[in-house]
């Protein structure tokens, strides 16, 4: 009952421009952001409705991670051809921001050599629109 309730919570009361000021603002001190906040989606994909793995689609980016799980690395596609300059956020699930990386073309690899085992939220951002997606990081 918890989970619905607090479901229900979250898709009646979206994301402020007070949380999202907030959110910045705690960036500029602990260098960590809440990926809730950046990407409500997280929510659906987590304990929702969107909770798939592979291939997740928003606003015409269509974002594709493998391999899944990971452990040595994780590669990136972005099917869109009208981004060129495409930011790809790493999160882990406390929200802390542990690898930002420009990818100038629709694909790139990202060494996961240092973090833990877990699991990790993609946040890849391209002109105004935003995909996410997470993924597992094994024991290597």
């Amino acid at each position: 009952w918890a989970l619905d309730m607090l479901l229900a919570w979250h898709r009646a009361d979206a994301v402020s421009a007070k949380e999202t000021a907030r959110n910045n603002e705690v960036y500029k001190y602990q260098n960590n952001r809440n990926p809730f906040i950046d990407n409500p989606q997280f929510v659906e994909k987590i304990w929702g409705t969107l909770n798939s793995a592979g291939v997740t689609t928003s606003a015409s980016v269509s974002l594709n991670i493998y391999p899944n799980p990971a452990s040595d690395h994780v590669s990136i596609s972005i099917t869109d051809k009208a981004c060129s300059d495409i930011m790809v956020y790493l999160f882990d699930t406390g929200g802390c921001l542990v690898r930002a990386e420009s990818l100038d073309e629709g694909l790139t690899t990202i060494s996961l050599e240092g973090l833990p085992a877990g699991i990790y939220l993609l946040r890849a951002v391209c002109g105004g629109r935003v995909a996410g997606s997470a993924f597992l990081v094994t024991v290597k």
